[in-house]
C-alpha cells in the first residue's frame, strides 16, 4: 500500500481520476449482477409464453455474463476485505456487517451458479428454472443492500465524531432531502437498468462466438435496448428530481450560490443517463442495430457515472 501511495504522490492527476473510475466501475458491476437474475428469469418465462427459442438463448448468454460478474465480485470483495482488516476490528459489529455483506453476495453467486448448472436438467421446466433466476436476483438485491450498508458504516470511520454515532444517526432518514434518500430512491431503478447496459455490450462481444444468425441479434439487441430505455428514462427523471430538490432547498433556505463546480456536478447527475436513453431509443428502433456498436459502447460507459453517484450518495453524511 505504501508503494501505491508513493506512486499516486508522483501522479496527482491519476490519483484524482483513478479512484472515482474504479468506484464507478465496481458499483455499476455490482448493480448489473444484482439485476441480471431478474432479466434472465423474465427472458426465460417470456420465451415460454412467446414460444420462441431466441429468448432462451439470450437468457443463457446473459446468465453466463451474470456468472462471470458474480464470481469476479465475490473474489474481488474477499481480496479487498483481506487487505483492509487493519482498518477495523474484525470481530466488531462493523466487521460482522462487512462479513454479512460478503456472505449475502456469496449466497447470491451460489444461487446463480446453481441456476446455470441446472440449465439442461430443467430444459422441460423453463418456468421453474426461470423462477430460480428470479430468486438469484432477489438474493443479489439483498447482497447489494448489505454491501452498501457496510460500505456506509466503513466510510463513517473517517468522521471526526465516529465513536459518538449510533446506527440510527448513521442511517438518518429524518432529513429530507438528503443524499441517503437519493441513494434509496435510485436503488431499484439502477438494479433494473444497469444489467441491460451490460447485456447490450455482452451481446456484441459474443456475436462471433455465439453465431445464432444475424436475425437473432437484430431482434435481441433491440429487445435489450427497449428494456434499457424504459429503465433509464425513469432513472434520468429521478436524477433530475434530485437536482431540483437540492436547488429548491438552496432557494428556500436563502443559500443559493451555484458555482461552476456545483453546476457541472448537477449536470453530470442526469445528462449522461439522458444521453444513454436517447442512444438506446435509437438502437431499439433501428432495423440494423449491429451498426450501432460505438453508440452502444458509449451509452455503456455513460452508465458508470450513475454508479459513482449512487456510491457517493450512499456514503454521504448530513447531520
Amino acid at each position: 500500500m505504501n508503494s501505491l501511495e508513493a506512486f499516486f504522490s508522483f501522479n496527482p492527476a491519476l490519483a484524482a481520476i483513478l479512484p472515482p473510475v474504479i468506484v464507478a466501475f465496481v458499483v455499476s458491476t455490482l448493480f448489473a449482477y444484482a439485476g441480471m437474475g431478474y432479466m434472465v428469469g423474465f427472458l426465460q418465462i417470456h420465451g415460454v409464453h412467446a414460444q420462441r427459442s431466441a429468448f432462451d438463448k439470450c437468457a443463457k448468454q446473459l446468465a453466463t455474463l451474470g456468472l462471470i460478474l458474480g464470481w469476479c465480485l465475490l473474489i474481488g470483495a474477499r481480496i479487498w476485505i483481506f487487505f483492509n482488516t487493519d482498518s477495523y476490528v474484525p470481530r466488531s459489529n462493523l466487521g460482522k456487517i462487512i462479513e454479512l455483506g460478503w456472505g449475502c453476495l456469496g449466497i447470491a453467486v451460489v444461487t446463480s451458479s446453481l441456476h446455470f448448472a441446472l440449465w439442461k436438467p430443467f430444459k422441460s421446466h423453463k418456468i421453474m428454472h426461470g423462477s430460480l433466476a428470479l430468486l438469484s436476483g432477489i438474493n443479489g438485491t439483498l447482497a447489494v443492500v448489505a454491501i452498501l450498508g457496510s460500505i456506509r458504516l466503513f466510510s463513517a470511520l473517517d468522521l471526526p465524531n465516529a465513536t459518538e454515532l449510533n446506527l440510527y444517526e448513521l442511517f438518518n432518514f429524518r432529513l429530507f432531502p438528503s443524499p441517503l434518500d437519493y441513494a434509496c430512491g435510485l436503488f431499484f431503478p439502477l438494479i433494473a437498468g444497469m444489467p441491460a447496459a451490460f447485456a447490450l455490450v455482452w451481446l456484441l462481444v459474443r456475436r462471433r462466438r455465439d453465431d445464432f444468425g444475424r436475425d437473432y441479434y437484430n431482434n435481441m439487441i433491440p429487445w435489450c435496448a427497449r428494456w434499457a430505455f424504459v429503465a433509464w428514462i425513469f432513472i434520468s427523471g429521478l436524477y433530475l428530481l434530485t437536482v431540483v430538490a437540492d436547488l429548491w432547498q438552496m432557494i428556500s433556505t436563502g443559500s443559493f450560490d451555484l458555482g461552476l463546480d456545483e453546476g457541472v456536478t448537477y449536470a453530470l447527475r442526469f445528462l449522461p443517463a439522458l444521453v444513454a436513453c436517447l442512444i438506446w431509443f435509437l438502437v431499439s428502433r433501428s432495423p440494423m442495430p449491429l451498426r450501432h456498436k460505438p453508440e452502444i459502447i458509449a451509452a455503456f460507459i455513460l452508465c458508470f457515472v450513475s454508479g459513482y453517484f449512487i456510491f457517493s450518495d450512499a456514503t454521504s453524511f448530513i447531520f
